[in-house]
C-alpha cells in the first residue's frame, strides 16, 4: 500500500469539502451539546481528546513528556457527571 501524506494538496477544494462533510457533525455536536454531550453521542471522539477539564487524558503524550501527569478520561467524565 502506498500513501502520500499530501494527497489532498492535489485537489484542495475537493478535499476541503470532503473533510468538512465528515467532520461538521462533530463540530456542531460540540457546539450544541458541549464536549461531554458530544462524546456521549459520538463515542468515536474519545480517542481524539487530548485535554479534558485542563487535565491530560492522552496517554502517549504523558509517555513522551514524563513530567506531565496522565488522567483517565472515563474517570474524569464520571466525576463530572
Amino acid at each position: 500500500m502506498y500513501c502520500c501524506a499530501n494527497m489532498p494538496g492535489a485537489m484542495p477544494k475537493t478535499s476541503s469539502y470532503a473533510l468538512a462533510n465528515v467532520t461538521l457533525k462533530y463540530g456542531l455536536a460540540i457546539a450544541d451539546l458541549g464536549v461531554d454531550g458530544a462524546i456521549n453521542k459520538f463515542p468515536e471522539l474519545k480517542p481524539g481528546i487530548n485535554v479534558y477539564q485542563g487535565k491530560l487524558v492522552y496517554k502517549h503524550i504523558s509517555e513522551a513528556f514524563p513530567n506531565l501527569n496522565f488522567d483517565n478520561l472515563e474517570e474524569l467524565m464520571l466525576v463530572a457527571n
